[in-house]
């Protein structure tokens, strides 16, 4: 039995500054910083956790302490009420191409199961997800909300869908598929074979060097979802 726990952000969806722009404002907002947009071009988001991220922004602001925890809490609620708005605002289609076949393919297999594993909030997955349809594929995974720690985020996923399955999952049939080093490496950390898609913003060189298993151009590309389930 395979377990497949898949990121979200430049695997499955490109929302292309969604989540940017929302956190920018909400750390504006709440953090009365000034200048957020300038001062924070150097987080990088992919592959990353919203708390880690919120972290690092904050710190680049000179918010640290208990300044950024105790307004920890409302940050979050007004990045996901802002994000929820940004999403229902985008026109474009963010989903990735072959992503809804794929997934629609390993939903029927008898011997897969899905998960999510991801650096959102759960409800910022569920926000991102659900209007393209997305969600309906995913009831359990590991989330932002978890951890800051990507490769705990990883344990919460493998034991949250574990339980929720009712099967004691092999760590050597556990994939990850993501499009950043992060998602390679959080995989690795735990016995779990590894994916990467270069649907993101790196290179297959450099998915290749984080050591993917595998590593695909796009989900597009011939037998795929064979590939992906065979490694």
């Amino acid at each position: 039995m395979k377990l497949v726990l898949w990121d979200i952000d430049g695997t499955l969806l490109l929302l292309r500054g969604v989540g940017r722009r929302s956190a920018v404002a909400a750390v504006a907002e709440v953090l009365k910083a000034d200048q957020v947009d300038e001062r924070t071009r150097s987080v990088d988001f992919a592959g990353s956790t919203d708390g880690r991220i919120f972290r690092a922004m904050a710190a680049a602001c000179g918010i640290v302490g208990d300044a950024y925890e105790s307004n920890l809490p409302a940050l979050r609620a007004r990045y996901l009420e802002l994000l929820a708005g940004e999403v229902a605002a985008f026109r474009d289609d963010p989903v990735l191409p072959a992503v809804p076949s794929v997934l629609a393919r390993m939903a029927e297999h008898a011997e897969v199961r899905l998960g999510l594993l991801t650096g959102n909030y759960e409800p910022g997955a569920r926000i991102k997800l659900t209007p393209f349809g997305l969600m309906e594929f995913f009831r359990v995974g590991g989330f932002g909300d978890d951890s800051e720690d990507r490769r705990e985020v990883a344990a919460a996923a493998f034991g949250r869908s574990s339980v929720h399955h009712g099967i004691e999952f092999r760590r050597s049939d556990v994939i990850v598929v993501g499009d950043t080093e992060h998602d390679i490496d959080c995989a690795l950390a735990h016995g779990f074979r590894a994916v990467g898609v270069c649907t993101g913003r790196r290179t297959r060189e450099r998915l290749t060097s984080a050591g993917a298993h595998l590593v695909l151009d796009n989900l597009t590309e011939p037998d795929a979802l064979e590939r992906i389930l065979e490694i």
